[in-house]
């Protein structure tokens, strides 16, 4: 029978990381921080406002334009909140 010959793998040294890359990972500022318990309220205010926007089209009047203003004003409403609530 034929003798198998095993390889051994060379073992090539990892290069160092690098700086810039670790650098743009890590350490940058973040203008906004965002937890989970801000993602649950904002989404929360969210299917509220789909919501109310279903109840409003359904039994309001038939103009457009009042729900446009209702839904910007509740996306606004929950932005700031979303914000104000990032500065605690």
């Amino acid at each position: 029978m034929k003798k198998m010959e095993v390889r051994k793998r060379q073992v090539v040294p990892l290069r160092p990381k690098s700086t810039q890359l670790h650098k743009l990972i890590n350490d940058y500022d973040r203008p906004i921080e965002i937890s989970p318990v801000h993602v649950l309220i904002i989404s929360l205010l969210f299917i509220a406002n789909v919501f109310l926007l279903h109840l409003y089209a359904r039994f309001g009047s038939g103009s457009s334009l009042y729900q446009v203003i209702f839904a910007a004003v509740i996306v606004l409403a929950s932005v700031l909140l979303g914000m104000s609530m990032n500065k605690k």
